[in-house]
This record gives structure tokens, sequence and C-alpha cells, in this order.
């Protein structure tokens, strides 16, 4: 098993004798240090021509691999390599069949299932948020009669006819995407049924379009006081000059909507684009009286923008009232923030879409701002949008400016440089003690001390492991907040989804290319042009998607040691950062099973079929399973340093978590990312060139 104490071995000894030459060709150092030991000893086995114990698929008592035989120790390296995935899903599977039976059986039709009293609970209006937020897991892990048995009970028994206040956000993304993902995957009609339902009853949340004819802003909204406009461009001027992003506050503060206050919307279909929306939607309503209200005062800017679950809808039923909504909200955004031009934008805006000046207001890809970046992306691919399309504008200019929030860090070379000056300083000590002959009054220069990266008192998982930071050669990538008053050296657990984003957007192109390329085999060649240079990175990436999937490889790897540095193997919710690298935020060391990094992990895989992100993803796995586990399900950790568990497994550990882990360890059939795409809550939808249907409506 791992080691229990002290520093990691150097990785020359913990590759051999047990990795061959042939090994140390096919993968490089950073893979190598990734693996089990154990999957070293099978690699080891397999070189010399013997099989790897507990094989279940390389039987035999010797392998014939003979001297230069290098395609044929591939193939069988491969073999085992796929064999350790297969196992790897089986056992997340096994993960899904323990917490849905103790689900069915302890709190079927509650909102969520507490693992360690065995007890449901309903703490998110009663609506079965566990039961919904999985019917899709269910169905990709091939559990069909736990499915058919939780479609049963949504057919005899959802109902959302209630008189309870929801939040927009997260019952859109939770509930409404639950219901269209099962549909996209099982064709069942009562699940599209009961997603246009509470579609309809959701929609009054968006204020209805009107033409500003206004001549000034009203002073109040619902109670909070509007921010004049002007102040809100020159707060937002300061931030983005801070971050080196050059603004234009006089464009900022003309297309600034004027008019706060729009009447309410009923939902019923509309055939025709309507007029501009000059207010955000509402962050909570009641679904039977359709009351909203604004509970915080602002808008976060992570859930004003959810476009793939109403246009999905729309594609279902026909509605472009779905769609035209979320396209008026990007444009007011777009207008009011000025991002095709700055890029980004910060978390906290009012009802009418200006930033609230605010110390605390800050650009952010954690929360409360990171699924509006995500779904730049993702309503492109939905669409499949041209790059003239608004969302691929914005996606651009958002990768543009991101620059603007990148740190790299490199304690080994910091290290180095600290030695260096204390030898010169002690080099300079010794001068004088010999020029006086005596010793100096001042003692002399204290060595520095190594940086402190490790966990030591971290055990290796079963099969063992011992990758940490000192295997990390090209140092950290951060990625910083950044307020009006100062910059934060922080890293949100949530902003790990950004590695796959980029990942997602390079097999986005890639699959366009392909598609191209198909349809130029069909038709007459065009002439050429003449010495044409192909882009960098092939398949279609231009040099800036080049760009981004170096800068994902490198803040996955950070994103990954954020849960390797820890006693568990699991990431705390917030870790900071400084110029020696990561470090505990004490007040967020707890762990509520998120999903960010191994869904990361899945698409950097899919993308690039690098051995080391599914070896990562095993690691993750044993750490659920070892940290995690209870009798009923999987709990929360108060503390990732001191594994205690709370009573609490939230819907999106099945719905997001448990499903990026299965389809990691998959093959691309599972899921075809050319046919559908993923929600913020990793519900599927179709493309709508993958759906067999016709987008009704023009563009808003």
């Amino acid at each position: 098993s791992g080691r229990q104490g002290g520093a990691a071995p150097p990785l020359e000894l913990l590759l051999w004798p047990q990795t061959p030459v042939e090994a140390l060709q096919l993968f490089d150092q950073p893979t190598l240090a990734s693996f089990s030991v154990s999957q070293l000893d099978a690699l080891g086995r397999l070189a010399s021509g013997r099989c790897p114990w507990l094989s279940r698929s390389l039987r035999c008592r010797r392998l014939r691999v003979h001297e230069g035989q290098a395609g044929r120790l591939r193939e069988l390296f491969e073999a085992y390599l796929d064999e350790e995935a297969a196992i790897s899903q089986r056992s997340v599977v096994g993960m899904l069949r323990h917490l849905w039976s103790n689900y069915e059986e302890r709190a079927w039709g509650m909102d969520e299932l507490r693992p360690l009293s065995g007890v449901g609970g309903d703490t998110w209006g009663g609506f079965a948020m566990t039961l919904v937020d999985s019917l899709d897991t269910l169905w990709l892990a091939g559990l069909r009669e736990e499915f058919h048995r939780a479609v049963r009970w949504v057919e005899a028994n959802l109902t959302f006819d209630v008189n309870v206040n929801v939040n927009l956000f997260e019952t859109t993304i939770r509930q409404l995407g639950g219901l269209l993902g099962a549909y996209s995957l099982s064709k069942e009609g009562v699940l599209l049924d009961k997603a246009v339902d509470l579609g309809n009853r959701l929609f009054s949340a968006f204020p209805a379009p009107r033409e500003d004819t206004s001549d000034g802003s009203l002073p109040f909204q619902d109670g909070v006081k509007i921010i004049p406009r002007g102040f809100v461009g020159k707060a937002m001027d300061r931030v983005l000059r801070k971050m080196g992003i050059d603004t234009d506050i006089e464009d900022i503060e003309s297309v600034l909507p004027k008019d706060p206050i729009s009447p309410p919307l009923p939902p019923p279909p509309v055939k025709a684009p309507a007029a501009k929306r000059v207010m955000l939607p509402f962050s909570d309503i009641n679904l039977r009286t359709g009351h909203k209200q604004n509970l915080a005062g602002f808008a976060s800017l992570a859930e004003t923008y959810v476009p793939m679950e109403w246009k999905a809808l729309t594609l279902f039923t026909g509605n472009c009232s779905y769609a035209w909504a979320q396209d008026e909200v990007l444009d007011l955004l777009n207008h009011s923030l000025n991002l095709e031009r700055v890029g980004l934008a910060p978390i906290y805006l009012q009802p009418t879409g200006g930033f609230v000046p605010s110390k605390t207001n800050v650009v952010s890809l954690g929360s409360r701002g990171d699924s509006f970046y995500e779904y730049l992306l993702k309503e492109s691919v939905f669409s499949g949008a041209g790059p003239k399309a608004v969302t691929r504008r914005l996606w651009k200019s958002f990768r543009h400016h991101l620059r603007g929030l990148l740190l790299d860090t490199d304690p080994l070379r910091l290290q180095a440089g600290t030695v260096a000056a204390w030898r010169a300083q002690l080099l300079a000590w010794e001068k004088r003690r010999r020029r006086r002959r005596r010793e100096p009054e001042e003692p002399p220069p204290e060595r520095p001390p190594p940086p402190q990266q490790h966990r030591d008192w971290r055990g290796g998982a079963p099969g063992g492991w011992f990758e940490d930071w000192r295997d990390v050669k090209e140092g950290w990538t951060f990625l910083r907040e950044h307020g009006s008053v100062k910059s934060i050296p922080k890293m949100d657990h949530l902003v790990c989804f950004l590695p796959g984003a980029f990942a997602l957007d390079a097999l986005n192109t890639k699959a366009a290319s392909r598609r191209a390329e198909l349809r130029g085999a069909q038709a007459p060649a065009p002439p050429s042009s003449g010495g044409a240079e192909e882009q960098p990175g092939g398949a279609g990436l231009d040099a800036e998607q080049v760009a981004d999937m170096n800068l994902a490889r490198r803040l996955i790897t950070t994103c990954a040691h954020m849960y390797f540095r820890t006693a568990t193997d699991l990431a705390p919710e917030i870790t900071r950062f400084n110029a020696w690298g990561l470090r505990d935020d004490l007040g967020s060391m707890h762990y509520i099973l998120r999903p960010e990094t191994v869904e990361s992990l899945f698409l950097m895989w899919r993308a690039t079929r690098g051995q080391i992100y599914r070896n990562w993803g095993q690691r993750m796995l044993s750490a659920f399973l070892r940290n995690t586990r209870t009798d009923y399900g999987f709990a929360s950790l108060h503390n990732v340093n001191r594994p205690d568990k709370r009573d609490d497994m939230p819907s999106f550990f099945v719905a997001e978590t448990v499903k990026y882990l299965y389809l990691l360890f998959s093959d691309d059939s599972a899921l075809s990312l050319e046919d559908f795409v993923l929600n913020t809550e990793a519900h599927p939808v179709p493309t709508v060139a993958s759906s067999g249907l016709t987008w009704p409506c023009r563009s808003w």
C-alpha cells in the first residue's frame, strides 16, 4: 500500500525496477508519476512477458514479447489499462447502486437522502430533487429497472402546482434540466409533459418584454435603490483597468438601460420576437401564484443566463418564447456590461443589468460567475453557431481577456533563488569573519526552510499513489479573483470547470472540421490557393485554441493537486495560493462532493486521450470510496484533512460527480459529445443538428 509518512521517494527509485524502459518511452514523466504502484508493477510484468496479477483479460503464463516489438507491447499496455478503466467503471456503478437502493428504501420521492442517519429530507421544496436529478445518470449507467420505477413515480406523484417559492436558477438546471435530459435519452413522453408544466410556471420570472420609452431611471425597484449609471460605469472601469483591460466609460454608459420595471408576462406561446426586455429575470418565483422577487436585491451573473434548458424546451415544443427570453437576457448583459469589448463581468448585478459598485463585488470564475461563461460555449455547441454568433464572439472575448486573471508560480525555482540568496549572504558573512579574524556580532544567516506543499500524514490509497506536488515540474497556474480594491489569491473548486470547457471547445472544433472534410470529400475539390499554411494544433484548432489547451493542461494539474495535497485526497471548497504554491483556506476546508474537477478530467480525456486523466480519476474514485462512503450513501466532509462526515449528500453528487466518473471510464459510445451537450448540472440534451428536429425560431 502507500507510504505512511516522510518525503516522497525520488521518481527514479519509484519507477525502478517495476517500470521497464519501454514504459518510459510510451508515457511522459507526469503520466508515469500518476500511476499507482500496482499499475507500475503490472506494466513491468507485461514488458517482461508475464501477465499482471489479478488480470481478467490478459490470461496466460507468459506473454511472448520479443525485443523490438514496441507495437505489441503498446497493445498489451492499452489492453491492461482498458481493463483497469472497466474495473473502475464497475466500481462507479456499484457506488450508484449502493446509494440508489438506500434512496428508494429510505427517502423515496424526497429531495435528499441523509447518508449518516439514513432518513430523507425535503430541502428543496419537496419536488423529489435527487430523483429527478438522477434520472439520466441511471439511464446512462444501465440501471433501466431503477429508471423506469422512478419515471412511474414522476408520472403518478410529481406535481408543480404547489404554493412554494423556488430559486429560478437551481430549479432550472436541476429539475427542468433533469426532466429534459432524461427525456432526451429515453423519449418518455411524461417527462416532457412535466418539463413543459414546470417551464411555464418558471417562465413568469422573466419580466415582460417592452420597448424602452422612458426618459430616466426610477430610483427604486422592489424596495432596492438603483445605483446611478455613471457611478456603475466608473466602478466597473476601475476594476477592469486594474486587470490591464482598456475600457470606454462613455460607451458603457450609453448602452445602460433606463427603465428598471416591467409588468409580468404569462407564458403562452409567442410566434414573433417580442420587444426587448429591460430587466434581468427575478431570482425566486412562487410556482402556484407566479409571484416573483429578488430576495438579495441583486442578481448573480451565473444565474441570469441559462440557455441550454430553455432552448432545449423550445426545440422539443416549438415555443420560441423560451429561447427568445434567453437571447434577450444575453443582449441586455452584453450591452450593459460591454462584454464583447471587455470579456469579463462582475458577479453582482443590478436588476437592470448594470454593475453593483461594492468592495465585495469581484470578477470571478467561481461562485456566482462560473456557469455564465460555461454557457456561452455550450449554447454555441448546442445551436451549431458560427463564428459571427454573439455567443461565439463573447466566448472569444472571454478567452482573450482571461489572461488578466492568470497567475503562474514556480516554487522550485523560487526555492532555488532563495537558497542562492542565502548562500550569497553566508559568503558575505564568512568574508567579514575572516577580515576581522573573529566572529561577527551578528549570527550567520539561517538556511531557508523548504516549501511546505505536501501533507506528510497522508497514507496512500489501496495500490499506492505516491505522486505529489514535487512531481509537477512546470510550477502552478492559478485563476485569481479581482475586485475594485485588490486581487484575491484564491480559487474556488467551481473554477475547475474551465479546463473541461477548453477541452469541449477543442472537441467541438475538431468535430466541425471532420464534418467539413466529409462534405469536402463528397464535393468537387476547390481550386488551390497555393502555399496555405496548416493551422497549428491540427484538426482545425487555431493558435489561440492550442494555447487554451496548454492552459487547460496546467489548470487541471493545479485542480488535481488541490485534491492530492490533503489527508483524504479530496479538495476543499476553496484553496488559496501564494508564490510558493497551494495553501489552505482555514474557513473553507469542507468538501460537498463537488464535480468540477472530475468533469474536466472526463473532457480532457475525451479531447486528448491522455492516460494521466484516467489515472487521476481512479485516485479520486478511491478517495470517495475510502473517505465518504457510509451505510446509506456518500457523505460530505467537514474538513478534508480530518475526514469527519456530515449528514449531507447533495443531489448533484449523483447527477454530476457519479455521472462524470462513469463517463471517464467508459467508451465514447456511452455518450457522444458530437450529438449531446451537457448542461451545468450534467444533464444531456441533443444538439440541434443531431436531434432530427428543425429549429422553429428565427433569430431574435
